[in-house]
Order: structure tokens, then sequence, then C-alpha cells
């Protein structure tokens, strides 16, 4: 995880840990409506953040690419909401300020970073793009068609688009297969059989 994004997460934790409990926040709509008393909106962060839940007295406005937030009762309820959308990709055109008996912020309606609008990589993948596709798989993985594969036996991956035969292997598709001896024979006598490694002729 980038240093960037791990600060904003701990930030986050922090928020949540310092805000007072008079304005309504829950994991789940339901226990957030029923605690609040009137509809809660989700807030949603990118690549695995928590969604949460919380109620406000209305709805915001947009205007020429600018949202300005609904009113919040504390501050810290209004820096909850302003963390949840700087995690989302949001540029943020002003920090919470008082506005008569509220607190409210501005930022753009839209991402400014569109990786930011990424939700999850693929199973066993490292890295992807803005569209969720592998660029990059886990140790152990290969990239193929997108997806991430399983090392063939006697093989070694480190998540690229290619794996590498280990020492006495070599590659055959999708799997690595013994080498055979430098120095084999093609034919035994009919009382002979030939060695498992090809190598020589044995006694049958």
């Amino acid at each position: 995880m980038k240093k960037s994004t791990l600060f904003f997460f701990s930030t986050l934790i922090a928020v949540f840990l310092s805000a007072s409990t008079s304005y309504a926040y829950s994991t789940s709509r339901s226990a957030c409506e029923a605690s609040c008393g009137k509809p809660c909106s989700s807030y949603s962060a990118r690549c695995g953040y928590p969604t949460v839940y919380m109620c406000w007295y209305n709805s915001g406005s947009t205007s020429n690419g600018v949202f300005t937030s609904p009113d919040f009762p504390n501050i810290s309820e209004c820096q909850r909401s302003l963390l949840y959308y700087q995690l989302s990709g949001h540029k943020i055109i002003k920090s919470c300020y008082r506005n008569g008996s509220y607190y409210i912020y501005q930022r753009s309606s839209d991402p400014v970073n569109p990786e930011c609008n990424l939700t999850s990589c693929p199973t066993n993948c490292s890295s992807c793009d803005s569209s969720s596709v592998c660029t990059t798989c886990n140790s152990g993985y290969y990239l193929s068609s997108g997806s991430c594969v399983t090392c063939p036996s006697n093989a070694t991956c480190n998540g690229s688009s290619t794996f590498t035969c280990n020492s006495g292997y070599t590659k055959s598709g999708s799997s690595c297969v013994q080498d055979k001896p430098k120095n084999t024979v093609s034919s035994c006598p009919s009382r002979m059989t030939l060695s498992s490694d090809g190598c020589c002729c044995i006694n049958k």
C-alpha cells in the first residue's frame, strides 16, 4: 500500500474514533436510519475501504463541477465525509468551514484521479489498471489473458506474463517437462530394454 494511502486510511480511523456519536454513522443502512430517524446516504471509498452510512439535513448541490456538501452539525462529521471523498479521488475545493449553525465543504463533483475508481483487483493479482484488468500477479502466479494462473510444477513465477522452468526442465506449452539425458539410446537388442532415463540398454 502506498504511504499516502496508508496515511489517509490511518487518518480515517482516527476521525472515526474521535468523532462524536451525536450524528448517525453506521456500517448498516438500517442501523443508521434507526438511529437518525431519517434516510441515510452511503460513503464508499476505493480499493476495499469500508462503506459507511450517514444521515444529513439536505442533499447538497452541484454547480459548474463543484459540489457543496450538505450541512453537518459538527466539524468531526464534516471531516469524516470529506475524508471519504479524498480517498475516492475527488479534488477538495474548500475544506470544512462553518456556515451559520452548520459545517460544510466543497469538492469536485467527479473524481479527478481515474485510478481511484478502482474497486478491487482480480484474485491473486497484485496490481491492475483503472478497469480492474490485472497487470501484475502475486508471486507464484503468472499472467495469462488477464488472469493469474498458478505457476506450473518445476517452474518459477514472479507475477509477470511468463514463467521460467527450473534447471533440468524445458518449457512445453504451459508446463515444464524434464530434459532428456544428453547421451540417449534410440533402440536396444531384443533381449534388452531401454532404461527409464533413456541412457542405456538394460536386461529385461
